[in-house]
């Protein structure tokens, strides 16, 4: 694999854009965004920027000032960017969260990339969404992405979270977007209950931290009796690029796929948002690799 090329001239014709989170310094988004801003020749550059959560309202406030063409927001500020922007797309007012700002004119426009992001590499797989069952461990902003995503494709939904409340709301507000009850809710602890939905489930999607270096030791969120060779594990995590869980899953006989896509195609397209341009997916996922490798 060949290094990518992730430094770039700056001049003042450069158009600044970055990611903001707490913490940020193992984020993959710059190295990825800038090898497809020099792929295609663009005058932009991508920095992270560190932000406490205390102070998101003031840096969010400051990107017209300074010029920028937009940021992502990473954990933990997308939900607290919500009520931050002048304008939400569908996509944010959906998820309830946004990934992505674009700032034109002095104001804001939230988005959420996420939901694209984890569906298309499904999508690239072959998964047949229609008409299957799927779970979703975690009730959290993405585990709010991927069950909207899921059950727009016609998919019946569990989510499984430890705290019951959270999994309740989460299943409640898709229910009513969807108006068809395509999505229920188990406790993590109901041993009995979710082995018998993972059974009759064609996909599984861990949206938890469980197993998210540094802590890859960690046990897999679920017992590996509960899985199916017939079952699709979607493990949202990208570093490490195999989890405990997917480790589990690939030795049991099922298909697997962890997170690097999911990261590159919701930059792809805040990357489109913001300059007008399709990158080259290719080379954003050969800068995350990279950058995983080192």
């Amino acid at each position: 694999m060949t290094e990518p090329v992730t430094s770039i001239e700056i001049s003042g014709r450069s158009q600044l854009v970055g990611v903001m989170g707490w913490p940020v310094e193992h984020s993959l988004s710059p190295p990825m965004h800038n090898a497809a801003f020099n792929a295609l020749g663009l005058q932009y550059v991508y920095v992270p920027f560190a932000v406490e959560p205390v102070h998101l309202k003031s840096a969010v406030q400051a990107l017209p000032a300074l010029g920028m063409r937009g940021v992502n927001l990473t954990i933990p500020h997308k939900e607290a960017a919500f009520v931050l922007v002048d304008e939400l797309d569908s996509s944010a007012a959906l998820a309830g969260a946004v990934n992505t700002i674009v700032q034109v004119d002095g104001r804001l426009k939230g988005f959420n990339t996420d939901g694209i992001g984890f569906v298309l590499p499904l999508a690239a797989e072959g998964f047949d969404f229609h008409g299957n069952r799927g779970v979703i461990l975690g009730a959290g902003g993405a585990a709010r992405s991927a069950a909207f995503s899921l059950v727009a494709r016609g998919m019946h939904i569990t989510i499984v979270n430890r705290t019951l409340e959270r999994a309740r709301a989460l299943a409640e507000a898709v229910n009513q977007w969807s108006s068809n009850s395509s999505v229920d809710y188990v406790v993590l602890n109901s041993d009995d209950s979710l082995r018998q939905t993972i059974r009759e489930s064609a996909l599984l999607v861990n949206t938890t931290r469980v197993g998210m270096h540094p802590y890859e030791t960690e046990p897999p969120p679920i017992s590996a009796e509960f899985l199916h060779r017939g079952l699709f594990v979607y493990d949202l995590i990208y570093n490490p690029q195999e989890t405990q869980l997917l480790r589990v899953a690939r030795e049991m006989g099922c298909r697997t796929l962890n997170g690097v896509r999911m990261l590159v195609h919701q930059g792809a397209a805040a990357f489109e948002l913001w300059t007008g341009h399709k990158p080259d997916t290719s080379v954003m996922e050969t800068a995350v690799l990279w950058g995983l490798m080192r």
